[in-house]
């Protein structure tokens, strides 16, 4: 394919879901997560780097479409999202540049940025009945 052809194409191509991934069908959808730890880290790509005073909270996804609501136990409030994803369901919350990744198998991190810089959490969701 030549190069010029690829380009006009590539746009086309990022815009349509892939099949299967978060926003291919209007399938409303629900995930309960649980985090690992009780906190917040600095990093967590392969450990615990960096213990933060961030407390995390189990919190539930209901996922339409190509949105989301975010419902957090505990004091922080439930958030409205935007979701894609290749594959992997991947939440941006409105409120800021925080996000939240759940892969296939269940597994998913939790990116936040605050004053004192970003931070991570880890953990497992399970697929529940939506409301």
């Amino acid at each position: 394919m030549r190069p010029a052809l690829l380009l006009l194409l590539l746009p086309l191509a990022l815009a349509l879901p892939p099949h299967g991934a978060a926003g291919a069908d209007d399938a409303a959808r629900s995930y309960d997560c649980e985090p690992l730890r009780p906190f917040f880290c600095r990093n967590i790509h392969i450990a615990c780097a960096g213990r933060t005073r961030i407390p995390t909270s189990p919190f539930r996804v209901s996922v339409a479409g190509d949105l989301a609501t975010v419902d957090f136990e505990g004091p922080e409030p439930s958030v409205r999202a935007r979701v894609g994803g290749n594959g992997d369901l991947v939440i941006r919350l409105e409120s800021g540049r925080a996000w939240i990744r759940i892969q296939p198998d269940g597994r998913y991190s939790h990116r936040i940025y605050w004053g004192g810089g970003t931070a991570m959490s880890q953990g497992t969701c399970e697929a529940t009945p939506s409301p």
